[in-house]
């Protein structure tokens, strides 16, 4: 059934979803107007189809991940951490973890699109998290902000992003 509006308003909300408020009027027998209000919360474009144009990333459409763009350049922060760690105090640890964390993300910003943004979503929510509280311990030990509670702010703050948009 196709929904018919004399007026409406529609909201866009984050990820690709719109609530629409619409109110009809309708005439019966003697009474002159009885105003109705549907919400209608919808995937995508404002008609109440949970259609786009370049589909819903989160639901197996053709479209990107809100935070793939994040993913890539949080993969390259890891990586350039790693190394300049590694030039600079000579810590293979420091190389191997950010590259491996560095691979995980641009894995994951790969696969940010489409039917698998979820699953690459969620592995890029938990390899954040799990850094974040990793490095937000050793920086509450050292209380040096570098490196630590730089990685902990962005790694917790990727955490909380992939989160609120959805998972």
């Amino acid at each position: 059934m196709k929904l018919q509006c004399r007026s409406s308003l529609t909201f866009k909300v984050p990820i690709n979803r719109s609530v629409k408020v619409c109110s009809s009027q309708s005439n019966k027998g003697d009474q002159k107007h009885v105003a109705k209000t549907i919400v209608i919360v919808s995937a995508g474009g404002n008609d109440g189809s949970g259609a786009t144009s370049s589909g819903n990333p989160l639901t197996g459409g053709s479209g990107n991940h809100p935070l793939r763009f994040w993913a890539y350049f949080f993969a390259v922060f890891l990586f350039l951490g790693g190394a300049i760690g590694f030039y600079r105090r000579g810590s293979l640890a420091s190389l191997l973890a950010g590259g491996l964390t560095a691979a995980v993300f641009f894995a994951c910003s790969y696969f940010l699109r489409g039917s698998t943004a979820l699953p690459a979503a969620r592995v890029a929510f938990g390899v954040s998290l799990i850094l974040g509280l990793a490095m937000g311990r050793r920086f509450f030990n050292s209380r040096k902000f570098f490196p630590a509670g730089i990685v902990a702010s962005f790694s917790l703050s990727s955490a909380a992003w992939f989160a609120y948009c959805g998972l």
